[in-house]
Parts: C-alpha cells; structure tokens; sequence
C-alpha cells in the first residue's frame, strides 16, 4: 500500500522538471489498480476514472506542461484498438443493455486515446533523439543489458527507461511517471549507476487524476 502522503501535482512536478515523461502504465490503467484506492465496483468507474485523467493529460498539454511520449510509446498505442463492431455482434452483448453501454463506453475511451496521442504529436511531444544521444543511448542500454534484460520488461519499457535516462543528461531535468515497479526497481539500478541524482531523474507513480508521488531511489 502506497502511503498517500506528500503529494504532488503535475504542475508542482514540473517546476522542477523540463522533461515529463509518462508510459503506458499511466496512460492506460486506471489508478485505482495499483492499491492506493479503495475498491472499484465496477468498470464503469474505472472507464469514468480514466476519462478524466484523459481529459486532465489534454489540459495539461494545453497549459505548456512539459509531458512527452517516447516513440515506442506512441508506436505501441497505434496498435490498440478495440474491436467494437465485433465485440457487439455477441449475442450475450446484444441481450443485455448493461454490457453493451459498457462496450460503447471502452469504444468511446479507445477513440479519445486516440485524440490524446493525437494532441502529443500536434504539440511535437514525441521524444525523438538526436544522434549523439542515440550513440549514448547505445551504449547505456549495451552496458547494462544483462540487468534489463533479467527484469523481463519488454522492450517498450526498457526504452521509456533509457530514454529518460539519456535526455536527464542531454537536455534537463527529468521524471519518470510510471505505476509499473518494475521499471521502478530497473531506474534504481541505472540512476546508481549512472550516478544520476534523484533532482536530474527522478520517478514519481499516480496515486489520483492529478495526484503524483515521488519515490526514492
């Protein structure tokens, strides 16, 4: 259980970072899955839930918030879909009211997913490295292989990690926003050795809408 004390908000975060990024942990699971809550009743809490952090990501970038997506970030979303039309022809679906609004619902969150990343690409802020960083991002991943690939991450999260890594040294101040602790315990591990402190690249997981935490390294 994650204590929900100092909290922070995504403004408060980004006064001290040029560079916020967030992964798929965050964008695509509510919440309320990670034990900081009380218990859901049903999904339509948790599609409600994640509306309004969609809703809050949008506001965010509107108000010059410094979030960005790595590419594999946004290279694996164009690949989610959620297949409605199929779905719906189920006969159990069609027979019950309740599961089909549910089902329009999912559809409804997959499209405005869709917008969300949509507006990360009009702000240009998908983390795209130069060559330099390229070549430093290379040789991070290279020496510290072994340990990344032991956590079993998949590559999409190994990346959203060393990405963030590489621009807290090329470009600013950075942090990670993640609920997976997986990569968690992985930023722990390159942080130190790297020998990055906690105010070059930090890590923070959502507790709510727009409540973060920092956790130490």
């Amino acid at each position: 259980m994650i204590e929900r004390t100092n909290l922070l908000t995504l403004g408060e975060i980004a006064l001290n970072y040029q560079f916020i990024l967030i992964d798929n942990s965050v964008l695509y699971h509510s919440c309320f899955n990670n034990g900081t809550n009380k218990g859901i009743i049903n999904e339509d809490e948790i599609l409600e839930e994640k509306q309004k952090f969609l809703d809050f990501l949008i506001y965010s970038l509107e108000e010059g918030i410094p979030l960005f997506l790595t590419s594999s970030v946004s290279k694996e979303h164009a690949k989610e879909h959620y297949p409605y039309k199929k779905i719906i022809k189920h006969k159990e679906i069609q027979q019950d009211r309740r599961l089909l609004e549910l089902c329009r619902k999912k559809r409804e969150s997959s499209l405005e997913g869709k917008r969300l990343f949509d507006r990360f690409e009009d702000a240009h802020r998908i983390l795209i490295l130069d060559e330099t960083e390229r070549d430093l991002y290379k040789l991070i991943y290279e020496e510290a292989y072994s340990e990344l690939i032991s956590h079993e991450l998949g590559e999409v999260d190994n990346d959203f990690l060393v990405s963030g890594v590489v621009i807290s040294r090329t470009r600013g101040n950075t942090c990670l926003v993640s609920n997976d602790f997986g990569i968690f315990r992985l930023w722990k591990y390159l942080s130190r050795r790297e020998r990055i402190n906690q105010d070059k690249l930090n890590f923070a997981i959502r507790i709510d809408v727009n409540s973060f935490k920092f956790l130490e390294n």
